[in-house]
């Protein structure tokens, strides 16, 4: 029987990133994907130009009508927006007991747009961190949750140590920024320790890649992989669609694969 993967998160017009990314890898990975958008942003693969909020009890009616006919076997959090977007989606993982949620902490835009704001944020450490089996932020990301600089792969654990200080279950560190020929991921799970998965970098920028990742996650999850073969996959993946990314939009390449078998071929 295929898995029910949900995905809460915002709207990329461009088709890049946010929601339509995520249904992308939902169907591309085996999975059925249904949906609460939370926001509407109005972008192009150069940027986001406006943002227009959806009402939060309308974000916590979509999450109740889907988990009502489906039975959902993993979730990925994204973009929230507002703060009443962070509460309400609390709420809604803790009344439905949703299962399997990746949370993809999306602060800004890859152009610099703020995409949550500060009381946001607060929320998202105190509510929804503890509820949450694996979070993911890239470094600029863990910067902002445990309030340090990351330079290097010591000052990655210590960020994931404090991260788990919040009560989630795990982390996921992506460290693509980092300085050097190769791409350090670290994965800190509670009463478990850590490990890297380490890689040589793919020099092309393409948008999209993290809401790609989180989505992955979440399908292996929803399948029963263990959160470490969950990480590994998702990563294999999201490496697979930057080399066969195309050309679309006068900004970075969106994520789409023009060979969709040779991204997924492992799994």
């Amino acid at each position: 029987m295929v898995s029910v993967v949900l995905t809460i998160a915002g709207s990329d017009n461009s088709g890049g990133a946010g929601i339509q990314a995520d249904l992308k890898t939902f169907t591309a990975l085996g999975a059925y994907g249904v949906s609460a958008v939370t926001a509407l942003t109005v972008q192009s693969a150069r940027g986001v130009l406006e943002i227009y909020s959806v009402p939060s009890d309308a974000v916590f009616k979509q999450i109740e009508v889907v988990v009502s006919d489906f039975s959902i076997k993993a979730v990925k959090i994204g973009m929230l927006w507002k703060a009443e977007i962070v509460d309400i989606v609390s709420r809604a993982v803790e009344e439905f007991k949703l299962p399997n949620v990746v949370l993809d902490p999306v602060f800004s835009s890859t152009s610099g747009t703020p995409l949550l704001e500060k009381k946001g944020i607060y929320l998202l450490k105190e509510k929804l961190l503890p509820m949450t089996r694996v979070v993911t932020p890239n470094l600029k990301e863990a910067e902002i949750l445990c309030n340090r600089r990351i330079t290097s792969r010591k000052d990655m654990l210590r960020c994931a140590e404090e991260i788990l200080n919040y009560g989630v279950n795990a982390v996921i560190i992506k460290g693509g920024h980092l300085k050097g020929r190769k791409t350090a991921d670290l994965l800190f799970e509670r009463n478990k320790g850590f490990q890297w998965f380490v890689s040589e970098k793919i020099k092309r920028k393409v948008h999209g890649t993290g809401c790609a990742y989180s989505s992955a996650l979440a399908v292996f999850l929803s399948k029963e992989f263990s959160l470490a073969d969950a990480a590994f996959k998702a990563k294999r993946y999201v490496e697979g669609i930057i080399e066969n990314s195309i050309s679309a939009g006068k900004g970075e390449f969106p994520y789409h694969s023009w060979n969709l078998r040779r991204c997924t071929e492992d799994f």
